[in-house]
């Protein structure tokens, strides 16, 4: 049985400004604060060179980058075998079925807050955070609703809408009352620099 630390808190970092922000405020509210990054196997090397090892060369080279600004250790996990499985079949098979899928609400579920909730707790982490703009409040009967992100415009909670009571329990989104701009305000004033300057907004797994 695993003993499970509440103030221990991993942030899923991707690169990305919102990831960073996430770490950065979690650190300044006291939380023991690491990171966790993981590879889906669709990453494209940033160079002429495309080989698997480069790629992985430059993953570790992003992910010191952040390390070194948040002043935390960030755990690497290789997700790729159930990326593909689990979401990029699905989106495959349901598209050739005629349908529309949301390869979104199949890894948030399964792979982000599925897999890498998994991965933390082996390390008897408590909570897992990402840079979403969604919120969760819970009830007075114990029960976790998950709501919009304050700002319109950033507002993921769709995305995140198949996520179930015992991942609601253990995830935090400290940029759920916020918004976008005061997200690259606090980048700016606290010299935070991503590593991709990209919004991940699209299908991951589709290249152009």
């Amino acid at each position: 049985m695993l003993f499970i630390i509440m103030d221990k808190i991993s942030v899923a970092v991707s690169g990305g400004i919102d990831s960073l922000v996430s770490a950065f405020l979690l650190k300044k509210e006291g939380y023991d604060v690491s990171g966790i990054h993981f590879i889906t196997g669709f990453e494209t090397s940033e160079t002429s060179e495309t080989g698997t090892e480069e790629i992985k060369k430059q993953i570790l080279s992003k992910i010191e980058t952040l390390s070194d600004q948040l002043s935390i250790k960030i755990k690497i996990v290789d997700l790729s075998l159930e990326f593909k499985n689990k979401v990029v079949n699905y989106f495959s098979n349901a598209y050739l079925s005629g349908k529309t899928p949301n390869p979104c609400l199949v890894c948030n579920p399964e792979i982000k807050f599925g897999r890498l909730l998994e991965e933390i707790k082996k390390d008897n982490i408590g909570f897992l955070a990402t840079g979403h703009y969604a919120r969760i409040q819970k009830d007075s009967n114990g029960v976790f609703h998950l709501l919009k992100g304050t700002d319109p415009k950033k507002d993921q909670s769709y995305f995140l809408s198949f996520l179930n009571q015992d991942q609601l329990k253990h995830i935090h989104f400290p940029l759920g009352n916020i918004h976008k701009s005061e997200t690259r305000r606090i980048a700016e004033e606290n010299n935070l620099t991503p590593s991709s300057t990209s919004e991940s907004q699209d299908i991951c797994f589709i290249k152009g």
